[in-house]
């Protein structure tokens, strides 16, 4: 669902996507509510991570 919200898939899956969310009220509200998460962060300055470096540049660390 990021791939399609961030506009990142080609255009058939996008498409194939779009027309899905149309009829699945599940999948519709699942796709607004990563939209709306994804805004919030972004007004928070937060950016996503690459290949394991954290937002900050710096490693990313473990959850111990």
């Amino acid at each position: 669902m990021e791939a399609y919200v961030d506009g990142e898939l080609p255009a058939g899956h996008r498409a194939a996507v779009a027309a899905h969310l149309r009829v699945c009220p599940g999948c519709r509200t699942h796709a607004e509510m990563v939209r709306a998460i994804k805004a919030v962060l972004a007004r928070c300055g937060w950016q996503p991570t690459v290949s394991g470096v954290s937002s900050r540049g710096g490693p990313r660390r473990s959850g111990r």
